[in-house]
């Protein structure tokens, strides 16, 4: 017996056009309660003209915290995307958490052809999609997205819906990743800060599978200081969806931390 296939509640997608017919496919949507999705696990979608489908069998269990570090870019150029049947409308998704509790997720996905259900590809190789319960609505481009690379268009463009109706920015990484960044800034802070030594830092990070596969080969003075002076300010926070308001909040601090590390002894 056929498990039933997921209907997204609610979203937001972008799909770019990329060379020698491939297509790109980024953005967020608002999955029904009783899905439970395993972050960057492997699943099969499909778009035709009755809108948007996901299939809840797991495909593959994803791919090594390393090669996760490096972000949704590399993530899209990896041999990590079969080829489905029938690659016009059935294509492989990826997801990462957005909205603990709301079952909103970052989704991303490289496709062999754009689905043909999205139609005539725009002049700038964008089509821009809102979901409401699995249709795809066609909306004019909300963001100058040309010259961007597609990570870039979650975690630079205030455009995507969150739970709140607000517009937020979205991180790229997955929450293990991201969490293992944060545990980094803190401890590089710390070092910077006079707190622990160089080497107590690197006794921490060896005693961490995860901090080691993460961790810089060598710790930069300038940089170990900046970040000890943002955490001071407030700004060492886990990177997760964002308003403009908290943007702008955090390039603040970042900006008073940078001229704080800068400024005489």
């Amino acid at each position: 017996m056929l498990t039933p296939s997921i209907t997204p509640l609610s979203g937001r997608l972008v799909f770019r056009a990329l060379q020698d017919g491939y297509c790109a496919l980024t953005g967020v949507l608002k999955l029904p309660s009783t899905f439970t999705v395993f972050e960057n696990a492997g699943y099969a979608a499909v778009l035709d003209d009755s809108g948007l489908k996901i299939l809840p069998q797991i495909l593959d269990q994803g791919v090594p915290a390393r090669s996760q570090s490096y972000g949704i870019e590399a993530q899209l150029r990896a041999s990590i995307w079969p080829v489905m049947a029938r690659p016009e409308q059935q294509f492989l998704v990826r997801f990462i958490e957005g909205f603990p509790g709301e079952n909103i997720w970052t989704v991303y996905a490289a496709l062999r052809y754009p689905p043909k259900a999205l139609g005539e590809a725009p002049a700038d190789g964008h089509w821009w999609r809102d979901v409401a319960d699995g249709a795809l609505i066609a909306i004019a481009p909300i963001a100058a997205q040309v010259g961007l690379t597609v990570s870039q268009l979650l975690t630079l463009l205030c455009v995507w819906p969150g739970p709140d109706g607000a517009l937020y920015t979205m991180p790229q990484h997955p929450m293990k990743i991201r969490e293992g960044y944060q545990t980094l800034g803190v401890l590089h802070a710390a070092v910077g800060s006079g707190k622990i030594t160089e080497k107590a830092y690197w006794h921490i990070v060896r005693s961490s599978i995860l901090l080691c596969e993460l961790a810089p080969l060598s710790l930069d003075e300038s940089y170990i200081k900046y970040l000890a002076k943002l955490e001071k300010l407030g700004g060492l926070e886990l990177d997760a969806p964002r308003t403009a308001k908290a943007n702008r909040e955090q390039s603040e601090r970042a900006s008073a931390a940078i001229k704080a590390a800068l400024a005489p002894a």
